[in-house]
């Protein structure tokens, strides 16, 4: 390890020079958001376009964005001369061996989405003989400061997380029961002990989402739902489809189940970044205070070119948001099943 002060120069050198080995202990999700080798073709659902969605037909990075600290604007910015700026300098692209730890249940995962890099359980950790050849070990969150450090490295995004494709098609063929319905993926809280309140909404909330017409809803929501599930029912009327397994359990299995849908509709929780790397089309409902990555305005994202993003204006008030979020889903499927029905 270096000193921080030092970490800048040192990197820059051993990019230069190819050194053998880099570990980096790891956020994953993070991870889900920054770290490519090279580009993979993205997940692009064909059943949804830009206009459907109503995003800007060009998703725009480069000069004159947010800062990588979050302060600044969500205004339009450049792509341009500015793209490719960090390519130059990303770890693996340079050279280096990198070796990672990351949550037990995502090496699979993670190994088969970049299989340039070693990963190994967090509880585990890096065998002793790998890290007795090390040059330098780092935090990946630390990282940024050093090779994102102004706002025209932030390029266009780059997906590279690959779900099983078996497991992508038993979820395809399972959901053909809904026949030619937007199939759309909701999740409604978050797990965060630190600001997991704030992100969370009540699944009753979602009554006037959830019974939009002619579409689909199935839960992509990990962890204890069943409570939720029956409130809903009860208060409301609505049943919310529910597969067979827990997404906070089965990573690989939530993993291609949202590789399966044609859009997601959620709060800021990993279901969100699984989406957002596999491109599919998702709209997210956002607290006031957000995570320092969604930065503080602006319905569009640095980190994913299919996210929209719906803010709250005053501080753990849903009410609003949940009606621009119904009004513009509902235009949204019944453009969408318009258009398929001049197909017919």
């Amino acid at each position: 390890e270096i000193p921080q002060s030092k970490c800048s120069n040192a990197l820059q050198s051993h990019m230069r020079h190819a050194y053998r080995f880099y570990c980096i202990s790891i956020n994953w999700s993070f991870l889900l958001r920054n770290l490519r080798p090279r580009a993979l073709e993205a997940a692009t659902n064909p059943r949804l376009t830009i206009s459907h969605l109503g995003l800007r037909q060009e998703v725009q990075h480069g000069d004159g964005g947010p800062a990588a600290h979050g302060e600044g604007g969500g205004h339009p910015v450049r792509r341009g001369a500015a793209s490719g700026v960090l390519r130059k300098d990303w770890l693996i692209e340079a050279g280096m061996k990198v070796h990672m730890t990351c949550t037990p249940k995502i090496v699979e995962l993670m190994s088969r989405s970049l299989p340039e890099v070693c990963f190994y359980p967090a509880d585990k950790g890096v065998p002793q003989d790998i890290r007795d050849q090390m040059d330098y070990k780092a935090e990946l969150m630390d990282l940024g400061k050093f090779l994102r450090d102004e706002a025209s490295k932030f390029t266009e995004p780059f997906y590279f997380l690959k779900p099983r494709p078996d497991l992508v098609e038993h979820f395809q063929e399972k959901y053909k029961q809904f026949g030619d319905k937007l199939k759309i993926g909701v999740s409604w809280k978050s797990s965060s002990k630190s600001i997991g309140d704030l992100k969370s909404t009540q699944l009753t909330q979602w009554k006037d989402i959830l019974s939009i017409p002619n579409a689909q809803f199935i839960n992509i929501q990990y962890g204890e739902i069943d409570e939720n599930i029956a409130e809903l029912k009860e208060q409301t009327g609505l049943d919310l489809f529910v597969d067979d397994f827990d997404p906070f359990i089965d990573i690989e299995k939530a993993v291609a189940q949202i590789a399966a849908l044609d859009m997601v509709v959620s709060v800021s929780n990993a279901s969100v970044h699984f989406a957002g790397q596999l491109n599919i089309p998702t709209w997210i409902l956002l607290n006031q205070r957000t995570l320092w990555h969604w930065f503080n305005e602006g319905e569009n994202t640095v980190w994913y070119d299919s996210i929209r993003l719906y803010r709250q204006e005053q501080l753990e008030t849903w009410d609003p948001v949940f009606s621009r979020v119904t009004a513009d889903l509902t235009e949204l499927v019944a453009n969408f099943n318009k258009q398929l029905g001049e197909q017919e």
